[in-house]
């Protein structure tokens, strides 16, 4: 039985790896070959839907309980999380063939801009598939986005 890599361990090295997928996750000795040909497809080829329910489901293997939103309620939040008494606010956004903008970043800060207001205490993080062009994160990171994983 393989040990549990803490999900903020992955998160964060998927954030500082700028590499492309297949060349990390094979540097990380930690998935065969089919597993990371699984892992890059399943990102492609699942439904926007699915993939939050991805994310909710790694992160309850991680201990954090979670609600993915309904259709009529996905204005600004995907999924909300929480662990250890702290509530994390994410946006899931599963594009295969596009960027993530600056226009894109500027839709959901100006959504989201009124509730981290009322809410200082809650984390706001933005889950893609897609490339996130430097510049947006940047202003995502300059504007209290704590969690941004891409790519």
């Amino acid at each position: 039985m393989q040990t549990q890599i803490p999900f903020e361990e992955v998160i964060h090295a998927l954030d500082t790896l700028k590499g492309t997928r297949r060349e990390w996750l094979m540097r990380t000795w930690i998935f065969s070959d089919k597993e990371v040909d699984f892992l890059i497809r399943i990102t492609y080829d699942i439904t926007d839907k699915d993939f939050e329910y991805l994310v909710a489901h790694i992160l309850e293997h991680d201990g954090y309980t979670t609600e993915v939103q309904g259709w009529f309620q996905d204005k600004w939040v995907d999924i909300v999380a929480r662990k250890d008494g702290r509530t994390y606010f994410i946006q899931c956004k599963q594009w295969s063939k596009s960027c993530i903008t600056m226009k894109n970043v500027w839709d959901y800060y100006g959504t989201i801009y009124g509730e981290m207001m009322k809410n200082p205490d809650k984390v706001f993080a933005y889950v893609t598939t897609s490339y996130v062009i430097p510049e947006a994160e940047k202003f995502l990171i300059d504007h209290g986005i704590a969690g941004i994983i891409s790519n």
